[in-house]
């Protein structure tokens, strides 16, 4: 049986786990002296030191991207939903994401920035501003941009030239 000797480093976690644990019960501080009322004199029933950190519900988000003349554009692009307040991760989009014309998914309540930029400089950018309490849909209308048709058509035409 081979005896292991404490280095300085494992009694120094030691120490610092010890005196971690023993020091988790003074943070919160007496509970008993709180009556309900904040740092600045409100009584909201949240105190100076109690902050919710808990998360907003969530809603859905539909952005529906279209031409001027209404039809669905869901290549040549990409896109971003960024909070306005900064309270949340930036979701970002591309053509591998959005089905006819469509994109959705589910964010928290607030403020939100709608971006959607040409990756083939076809329009300019477009910038949409929405803010959630509910379940929403959203079009952007993309001036210029070809319709998934056109840009099929489009296609189609590249390969024929392309067979000759």
């Amino acid at each position: 049986m081979v005896r292991r000797s404490t280095s300085r480093r494992r009694f120094g976690f030691g120490i610092a786990t010890g005196a971690a644990v023993a020091l988790a019960g003074c943070i919160g501080g007496d509970d008993d002296a709180d009556d309900g009322a904040d740092d600045d004199g409100d009584d909201d029933g949240v105190s100076g030191d109690e902050f919710d950190y808990g998360q907003g519900e969530d809603y859905t988000l539909t952005v529906e991207l279209e031409n001027e003349d209404g039809d669905p554009v869901s290549d040549g692009i990409e896109g971003s939903v960024a909070p306005i307040d900064f309270t949340a991760a930036t979701y970002n989009f591309d053509p591998a994401i959005i089905e006819d014309g469509v994109v959705e998914d589910e964010f928290e309540e607030g403020d939100w920035e709608i971006t959607v930029v040409s990756l083939e400089d076809e329009f300019d950018d477009v910038e949409a501003e929405v803010s959630l309490d509910d379940d929403t849909e959203v079009t952007i209308t993309l001036e210029g941009a070809p319709s998934d048709e056109e840009r099929e058509e489009a296609e189609d035409d590249d390969e024929e030239d392309d067979e000759e």
